[in-house]
């Protein structure tokens, strides 16, 4: 099946995501990497927009569907420029940079390169209308785009050119989509810093400036969200461009999104890798919710039709449901087999069958026994009964060894030292002096092989007196019975240093053992030692530790018990073989419905949890009457395990099942809908710190406090900003 057939079938809607600002673009940098994972990437199409040219090309290298937007004031004269610009306050810094948290820097920013967004963003459009174009009787069928902007409320490109992107976006959807029969759902999502676990922020060792700047930024959102027929938003154009008159709110949705700016400064200090582990999450939770709400299985167009306010939070959790790495800790148990020091009735058995092997080794002295013996141990008592047996084998082989290779050079050295006291061979063996056992051997026996010759000319001679002959044969028969006896010797010493080469490096050739890299035989008692300890390792140290840990926070993984983890197999009674969905992983790992109903629960709560969230209600009050709904993204396959279980009574459960979806993870996505911006409380708290004159002091605002906005002309009757702003606060009155 193509991708685009994929796409198709799982309904995909066609996606446009423009992340602005290095918060918004780190988003988009996540969101291309989820596509191509799931194999969807044809129905999604990336804009990443940052004045920073530096950070933009680091976050986002290469990607297909994706257009970098460097908004940058280099090749502009912006003194110039400024002087026709009638938002740019005379404090306003020409960067040089980026934006640099000077909110009303990045609208200008975003003003100057509107001509190339606007060219991108169209092309962009286009494309992703053309994938509803399916011939119908020559007709088109009537389809939808869901468009997402992702920016930092904090910062200054993000959170001072959003209001005026979305203005642009709108009005460019419009034109393209408008007689085409597609409708465009406009989405936007600010990453606000949190900060409202801190009584006082002039305390706090973050930057401050991100608070002020969030708080401008939610104002201004707002007054966009209220436009319409009866209270339109004029938007002032530089160069003498004409004002733009807004009539409708530009977005569909907006949704809020909270970073802890505490404890990202804390893990930047402290464990400087663990703030993007931090980061990468709040990025991901993002992700899963822009990939799951176009997914709305009604239709976007019916989707929270009966939700006044445009303004939602949302939170996340992931259900891990780890079947490859439980279907691969059940074929490492079934290679491997129980471990063997847990149980002593099994080390007697092969304690007996490593004696029993050389005994019969020693009548027959036969290397293939002991090939058939290493695969029936294996076959019974697998990869760590075979360990087991060979090192014991080995052991009693070495042994033997030593004590025949011990009993051969006694019994040369004590015919060496014989035949040194004998006039007939002592002059030789003087001569030789100290030798080697080959040349030991070899010497005694060509010294006593001469005896042997002259006993048997004494014994053949007619000279020899025939009473002596019986003794001269004796003599000769006794030299005979020592050759044949050290001959033996010798024939036992090599072949036990045979055998013990032959186990040391050679035997395993009837098992089916393979170096998984080289695909070669593990040969040798070493070798298959060696990998069984490694296998072992890795089954205890790393899929066992994985599968045993729970997890906490935003990701949890379902740990059976350690027995159950014991026992798991491709073949045996928990048989994990055909194992496919959260059902058969619940059933076959033994978990109870109680456990189940504790799961689900767990997941519903940790994603409700605000920490990765925002602070919804001022001093534990809404102010509006808010909506909980849950979203819960799934492959098919593990839809049927997420029925009617308790911990989903007291809300609204909207199921999303995906053909796409990874089929190892379930995605719980709690939505607050129904908010106001008062309802934030970082909103309130910096709102009453401005209306006191006091935001300005605790945030280390230099210039006057009214330059934290970035659209002035909105708030023609604010006595701060018309301080700033005298000219265009006039004209908007």
């Amino acid at each position: 099946m193509s991708e685009k057939q994929l796409c198709r079938e799982a309904g995909i809607i066609p996606t446009l995501a423009i992340g602005v600002g290095m918060g918004g673009v780190s988003v988009i940098k996540e969101f291309i990497s989820f596509v191509e994972k799931n194999g969807i990437i044809d129905n999604y199409r990336f804009i990443a927009i940052d004045s920073n040219i530096d950070d933009l090309n680091r976050i986002i290298e290469f990607a297909p569907n994706t257009s970098r937007i460097a908004i940058t004031d280099h090749q502009y004269d912006v003194a110039n420029l400024k002087k026709n610009c009638p938002y740019l306050h005379k404090w306003v810094v020409m960067q040089k940079g980026g934006a640099l948290q000077e909110r009303v820097y990045g609208r200008f920013l975003l003003d100057l390169h509107k001509e190339e967004i606007s060219r991108t963003i169209t092309a962009h459009i286009h494309d992703l209308s053309s994938l509803w174009k399916e011939k119908e009787g020559g007709g088109e069928k009537r389809g939808h785009i869901a468009i997402w902007i992702i920016h930092s409320l904090g910062g200054g490109t993000g959170s001072g050119s959003f209001p005026a992107l979305a203005i642009y976006l709108k009005k460019i959807v419009q034109e393209i989509l408008g007689n085409k029969g597609i409708t465009p759902h406009i989405y936007g999502i600010g990453i606000l810093p949190s900060g409202t676990n801190i009584t006082d922020i002039s305390t706090a060792t973050f930057t401050k400036r991100y608070f002020a700047n969030s708080f401008a930024a939610l104002e201004e959102v707002k007054v966009l969200a209220g436009a319409s027929d009866i209270a339109p938003v004029r938007l002032t154009l530089p160069f003498h461009g004409e004002p733009i008159e807004i009539r409708e709110r530009p977005f569909e949705r907006y949704f809020l999104f909270g970073i802890d700016e505490e404890l990202t400064t804390k893990l930047r200090k402290e464990k400087g890798e663990m703030v993007d582990d931090y980061l990468s999450h709040a990025n991901k939770i993002i992700v899963t919710m822009m990939f799951a709400l176009p997914q709305y299985p009604k239709g976007l167009e019916n989707l929270w039709k009966d939700v006044p306010s445009p303004f939602a939070s949302f939170g996340e959790s992931e259900l891990n449901i780890p079947i490859r790495l439980v279907k691969n800790l059940a074929e490492e148990n079934d290679l491997l087999g129980p471990v063997i020091d847990d149980d002593a009735s099994v080390k007697t058995e092969l304690h007996k069958q490593v004696i029993d092997a050389m005994k019969e080794f020693l009548r027959n002295m036969n290397e293939s026994f002991l090939e058939d013996r290493a695969l029936a141990v294996f076959q019974k008592y697998r990869l760590l009964g075979l360990a087991y047996f060979m090192g014991k084998l080995q052991n009693q082989i070495n042994k033997l060894q030593i004590n025949i290779q011990s009993e051969y050079e006694g019994e040369l050295d004590t015919w060496w030292e014989a035949l040194g006291s004998e006039s007939w061979s002592c002059d030789q063996i003087e001569r030789a002096g100290v030798v080697g056992l080959d040349a030991k051997h070899t010497l005694i026996f060509d010294l006593f092989n001469s005896r042997i010759e002259e006993l048997q000319r004494k014994i053949d001679s007619l000279m020899v007196n025939p009473l002596k002959k019986p003794d001269l044969r004796e003599r000769k028969e006794k030299i005979e019975k020592i050759l044949h006896d050290l001959e033996v010797l010798k024939v036992k010493t090599l072949k036990i240093r045979t055998l013990k080469q032959y186990v040391d490096t050679k035997i395993g050739e009837k098992l089916p053992l393979q170096n998984p890299d080289t695909k070669e035989k593990i040969l040798g008692v070493a070798s298959i030692v060696s990998f069984a300890r490694k296998k072992d390792a890795y089954r205890q140290n790393v899929l066992k530790k994985r599968l045993g840990q729970s997890g906490s926070g935003r990701v949890l993984n379902p740990a059976p018990s350690e027995e159950i983890l014991n026992q798991i197999s491709l073949v045996q009674d928990i048989n994990v073989a055909h194992m496919k969905s959260l059902s058969d992983y619940f059933q076959i790992l033994k978990f109870s419905q109680k456990d189940v109903d504790r799961i689900i629960k767990n997941r519903i709560e940790q994603s409700r949890d605000r920490h990765l969230s925002v602070a919804i209600g001022s001093g534990g009050e809404i102010l509006t009457n808010p909506r909980e709904e849950l979203f819960i993204l799934c492959n098919v396959l593990h839809e049927s395990a997420l029925g009617d279980n308790v911990a989903f009574a007291s809300m609204k459960v909207v199921k999303i099942p995906s053909h796409t979806y990874n089929d190892e993870k379930i995605e719980f996505i709690d939505y607050t809908l129904n908010l106001s911006i008062e309802d934030v409380k970082e909103y309130n708290i910096r709102k009453t710190e401005y209306l006191q004159n006091k935001l300005k002091e605790k945030t280390d605002i230099t210039g006057p406090i009214g330059t934290i906005f970035a659209y002035p002309e909105w708030f023609p009757d604010d006595p701060l900003i018309q301080e700033v702003y005298p000219d265009i606060v006039s004209d908007s009155s």
